[in-house]
């Protein structure tokens, strides 16, 4: 069964060559030549593969905050920038090389497309790819992944129905490990069972960190790591006195302590040359009378 790609080509570049080599094929492709358009398509249809040119790689996160989970295939200049993208927790997999061989791109999405069942085919597909594969089928499972060089370096990530609920270890360990060579598997999560450190509000919660290569301060979720805002003090007014709102106006009212609606009266100045005319605008009771007045 063929596989569903979208296409951003801004530049136009790529999308009537990729048009005749799908065209061929069992594979079905979407072009957006603008983000409008491609938004207007993921809202008809769900493409599991991302195709577009590295410097476009933001419009990528978008869809990751929009809880969009496709895995990406970028086309790169160099080899050099294909292993940049592993700070990303991307691997060979997801970029092709310019120039490209049409048929090293139709592999690569064959092979993204795939469910991986064994360690090897985990662990080639990338922690990355496989965690968006478990957030878009809305799956339970726990996310193993760990140094190949060091054992003892390990984290898990846990996931129920679709949603990361937390991991073992914290954000800058995650950071540390998913641009390196790990070994990946799959386990059952079992709440009771599960050594839960870290919690996190939702899946961009988690994705952010690894989109932005660091810690956001507002994203930050453990217990004692968010610093409090200081309070800001606000200028009490005297509403016993006079209180100007505007050019020669001024609310006279009388403060209601017990009341959840409060009298507004108002004094009206009118000035022309030397001479100043006073107007009392809704004086309101008797009594209320008495202390505008006094004002």
């Amino acid at each position: 069964m063929g596989v569903l790609c979208m296409l951003l080509d801004k530049k136009k570049q790529y999308f009537s060559l990729l048009a005749d080599i799908f065209n061929i094929t069992g594979h079905k492709l979407l072009i957006a030549l603008d983000e409008n358009k491609a938004f207007e398509l993921l809202k008809v249809s769900e493409p599991e593969i991302l195709i577009l040119p590295a410097e476009d790689i933001d419009f990528w996160f978008k869809l990751l905050e929009l809880e969009k989970y496709i895995l990406p295939v970028l086309f790169v200049e160099s080899y050099e920038e294909a292993e940049s993208l592993r700070k990303y927790g991307l691997r060979d997999l997801n970029s092709v090389v310019l120039p490209f061989n049409p048929m090293e791109l139709l592999t690569k999405i064959v092979s993204l497309s795939r469910e991986p069942q064994d360690v090897a085919s985990l662990s080639a597909t990338g922690p990355v790819n496989v965690l968006l594969k478990l957030l878009r089928k809305g799956v339970t499972s726990s996310l193993l992944i760990e140094d190949i060089e060091d054992e003892e370096n390990f984290c898990t990530i846990y996931i129920h129905e679709g949603i990361i609920k937390g991991s073992s270890c914290g954000r800058e360990e995650i950071l540390t490990l998913i641009p390196k060579d790990v070994k990946t598997t799959l386990d059952v999560y079992e709440e009771d069972r599960a050594v839960m450190s870290y919690v996190y509000k939702n899946n961009w919660d988690f994705l952010s960190t690894i989109v932005y290569g660091y810690v956001p301060e507002q994203l930050l979720t453990q217990v004692g790591l968010k610093e409090e805002e200081p309070a800001t003090s606000r200028p009490v007014l005297d509403m016993s006195q006079p209180i100007e709102t505007g050019d020669g106006l001024f609310w006279i009212g009388v403060p209601q302590e017990g009341g959840l609606l409060q009298k507004n009266s108002y004094l009206r100045i009118y000035e022309r040359e030397s001479i100043r005319v006073p107007v009392l605008i809704n004086i309101g009771t008797m009594q209320d009378y008495i202390l505008i007045r006094a004002k």
